[in-house]
């Protein structure tokens, strides 16, 4: 009668714990279910709402006249009042044509009697001089910078010629970019070389050291 009673209490108690595992282990199943639909909501509601925002991107008319619509104009009245910077190296022997050139490209006389071209002015050195002329078309200003190299190619040695016109242009830069890095900024001229145009002799034998000793 004892031994019967154990084994009553016992199928019960395995009964028990079995039932037990049973719903630990639904459980889970449950809640992957209910994150998955929450999931998917969650993916229903962005969707709806991006799509609101691309209805929202679509143009409105307007009922009447704001202004923005003119703001290329005031840029361009401003650029135009404020003007701009050029600044134009020439490099080369004497004797290449720099200055008429120059004074083809802007159908005007930058270099004149009164200002000789760099092969006027003939140092015995090389150096870097800088000629400004305002120049005026159609109500628009333009202030050119033209920069020139005397004396370049015309020492016995020339291996060094190119040294002073790259210090002069990574000077100027490190200048404007100083400028630039500053924490209260002013407004500084553009110095900075824009184009450099290098003239080769027309002698038909190729290029000279020189041509190529600057690369």
């Amino acid at each position: 009668m004892l031994a019967h009673e154990l084994n009553a209490k016992r199928d019960l108690f395995f009964r028990h714990d079995a039932s037990t595992t049973n719903y630990t282990v639904a459980s889970p199943n449950v809640n992957s279910s209910l994150g998955i639909n929450s999931n998917s909501s969650s993916k229903e509601s962005l969707s709806s709402k991006e799509g609101d925002r691309m209805k929202d991107m679509s143009p409105k008319d307007l009922d009447g006249y704001v202004g923005f619509a003119n703001l290329p104009n005031q840029v361009y009245r401003k650029a135009v009042k404020r003007g701009f910077e050029f600044t134009l190296m020439v490099v080369g022997e004497a004797g290449l044509g720099k200055s008429t050139l120059i004074n083809s490209m802007f159908l005007t006389d930058i270099y004149s009697n009164e200002h000789p071209g760099p092969s006027h002015r003939i140092k015995k050195t090389i150096q870097v001089e800088t000629t400004k002329v305002l120049l005026k078309e159609s109500g628009v200003n333009l202030l050119l910078t033209v920069v020139d190299t005397p004396g370049f190619g015309d020492a016995v040695d020339n291996s060094h010629c190119w040294q002073p016109i790259s210090d002069y242009i990574e000077n100027k830069y490190e200048e404007y970019l100083n400028a630039e890095s500053r924490v209260h900024r002013t407004t500084i001229p553009d110095g900075r070389v824009h184009c450099c145009l290098y003239f080769i002799a027309p002698s038909g034998h190729g290029l000279k050291p020189i041509d190529v000793g600057g690369s």
